[in-house]
């Protein structure tokens, strides 16, 4: 299945059209700037039913009914305060806030008032996720000491708890939920929850080439996880950067695209959005200290190669939360909204359409030997059954990585042998008539 993949970045040659050293026709109108919001920054932005929702930095909520073509502010009860979180849960929608807590409106943000009986004092509420009963708050602490982590509410926001003591003083950042799998992104990297949120894992830094730190973004398209990473300068270091994705309930990451630790700086993902088979991402390429560009990108590949779809938008605006309204994708930046037809994206952009495997395969792992984790790619020739499963020298089955039926097409999987001691081990794929094994070598 082919994936479009959208990319708020920042190369300025990728803004000129240039692409992996080529250049690319800019044939569309591009963004336009629909409204300053009176000077305010917009931090998150929300869609519900047919109002757009953007929280800003100091005015409290905005919304808009066309579309992000006009906006009214509508914060009695809510004061002028940071909405950084939105999330919405039936006829509820909920604001989270820096320092002042979580607010409720239902009446379609007319009027709003406090919902955060719970909350620790002084939290900020980075963000919010509803899922039926549930609603959870990811908090910041601002001081030594302040509880950090995930908060549940099971009454519409008016008593909220944690249940884990796992998070510490840990800041969580998003949010993403898939199936029963409930992935929070935080400043010390990845946890999972598959009871909703009453206990938490922390997934080990090393199912990831690079260790996945200050995780800004998340988000859930079908059977994957994105998540989106912040990129940190030192004088003697760089940290990992750009877009990974997770097949396997979180449990394992991997790069979507060769950001890499460049000459010239790194790239920090902000927002991830989604339309049917389209990714939407919001991002910055930064340099050292100093300097930070910003754009829109598109990506037919779920991110390896990235093309840019930032005519309107200039080099240095801050786009910190991206939605999608009736055909637009609408832009929340610190000059207000931008909005773009989501038409002129997907037209303006070079979709491959990569041609049916003639054949099944299953390709061996890479890297191999591996420590922890590899990856598996094959290869299916017609929509399958697919069974994916790793074996011990004993025959015992140790893993599933796949388990399900899949279009036809090249696929890829991972395993993580964290918690299995070093030896060799057993792929084995069955997708209809087809079955193959693949030796893999786990050294420690």
């Amino acid at each position: 299945m082919n994936r479009v993949v959208f990319i708020a970045l920042s190369l300025s040659q990728l803004m000129l059209g240039e692409i992996h050293g080529q250049r690319v026709p800019l044939t569309h109108p591009g963004w336009i700037h629909t409204n300053t919001l009176n000077g305010h920054s917009a931090i998150r932005l929300l869609v519900s039913d047919s109002l757009v929702f953007a929280g800003t930095d100091s005015a409290g909520v905005y919304i808009s009914s066309d579309d992000g073509a006009s906006w009214t502010q509508s914060s009695r009860g809510l004061g002028n305060v940071y909405v950084a979180s939105l999330a919405t849960n039936g006829n509820s929608i909920y604001a989270g806030t820096w320092k002042d807590g979580i607010f409720r409106s239902t009446d379609s943000g007319s009027s709003w008032w406090e919902a955060h009986n719970g909350i620790p004092i002084n939290s900020s509420v980075l963000c919010l996720l509803a899922d039926g009963w549930n609603i959870y708050a990811g908090m910041s602490p601002l001081y030594a000491g302040d509880l950090g982590g995930v908060f549940r509410s099971t009454d519409n926001g008016v008593h909220w708890s944690t249940a884990d003591t796992i998070w510490g003083e840990t800041s969580v950042q998003s949010l993403a939920l898939a199936g029963n799998t409930l992935v929070a992104g935080t400043t010390n990297g990845i946890y999972i929850s598959t009871d909703s949120g009453t206990s938490w894992k922390h997934v080990d830094s090393s199912s990831c080439a690079t260790t996945l730190i200050d995780v800004w973004a998340l988000h859930a398209s079908g059977n994957n996880f994105y998540a989106g990473i912040n990129w940190h300068y030192t004088s003697t270091s760089e940290s990992s950067e750009g877009l990974y994705f997770s097949t396997d309930h979180g449990l394992t990451w991997i790069s979507a695209y060769g950001w890499g630790s460049v000459e010239r700086g790194g790239f920090s993902v902000r927002s991830i959005v989604s339309s049917e088979n389209t990714l939407f991402i919001a991002a910055a390429q930064e340099y050292s200290f100093h300097h930070t560009l910003f754009g829109v990108f598109v990506s037919s590949d779920s991110g390896k190669t990235v093309t840019s779809v930032s005519e309107g938008l200039i080099d240095s605006l801050f786009i910190s939360s991206l939605a999608i309204s009736n055909g637009y994708v609408i832009a929340g930046t610190q000059n207000g909204i931008y909005r773009r037809p989501l038409s002129e994206m997907i037209t303006g952009a070079p979709v491959t359409h990569e041609p049916v495997p003639g054949s099944f395969n299953l390709s061996q792992n890479f890297p191999n030997p591996f420590n922890p984790t590899t990856v598996i790619n094959y290869q299916l020739s017609a929509a399958s059954y697919v069974s994916l499963k790793v074996y011990d020298v004993l025959g015992r089955e140790v893993a599933t990585l796949v388990n399900e039926r899949e279009n036809a097409g090249a696929h890829v999987a991972a395993f993580n042998g964290a918690r299995l001691p070093s030896g060799v081990y057993f792929c084995r794929i069955s997708a209809g008539s087809y079955a193959s094994t693949r030796k893999m070598l786990l050294m420690k």
